[in-house]
C-alpha cells in the first residue's frame, strides 16, 4: 500500500521564485528554509514541504505547461482571508469545473486549490 507523501518540488524562474516566496511564506505562513544553492523549501505546518528550484529565465516550464501540470491543494483555516492574501501576493483566481471551489493560478502559472481546513 503507497501514500502520497509530504513533498512537491517546482521549478520556477527567478520572477516565478519571488512570487513563491510571497505565496507560500507570506500569504499561506510556510517557513522557508534554504538547504542548497537554488533551493527554498517551504515548510507547512502539517509537515508538508513545497520545494522550489530557481533556474534561468527560458528553462521553467511555462505558464501554460504549469496548468497542464499536476495542481497542489492547501488547506487552510479561512478559505476568503486566504484567497486575499493570495491575490495580494499576485496569484490570479480562475474557475474550474462548477466554480463553486477556489482555484487559483500562482507562482510560475502553478495552480492550485484552497479547501477548508
Amino acid at each position: 500500500m503507497a501514500r502520497l507523501g509530504s513533498n512537491v518540488k517546482l521549478t520556477l524562474d527567478a520572477a516565478g521564485a519571488a512570487v513563491a516566496q510571497k505565496t507560500f511564506a507570506g500569504a499561506l505562513g510556510a517557513t522557508r528554509v534554504d538547504p542548497m544553492p537554488n533551493l527554498a523549501v517551504y515548510r507547512f505546518t502539517d509537515g508538508g514541504n513545497v520545494g522550489v528550484y530557481t533556474v534561468a529565465d527560458g528553462e521553467a516550464l511555462t505558464e501554460k505547461q504549469q496548468r497542464l501540470g499536476a495542481w497542489l491543494e492547501f488547506a487552510v483555516a479561512d478559505v476568503d482571508a486566504a484567497r486575499a492574501a493570495c491575490e495580494a501576493a499576485g496569484c490570479v483566481p480562475f474557475t474550474y469545473g462548477e466554480g463553486t471551489l477556489t482555484y487559483l493560478r500562482g507562482p510560475g502559472g502553478l495552480c492550485f486549490r484552497l479547501a477548508q481546513g
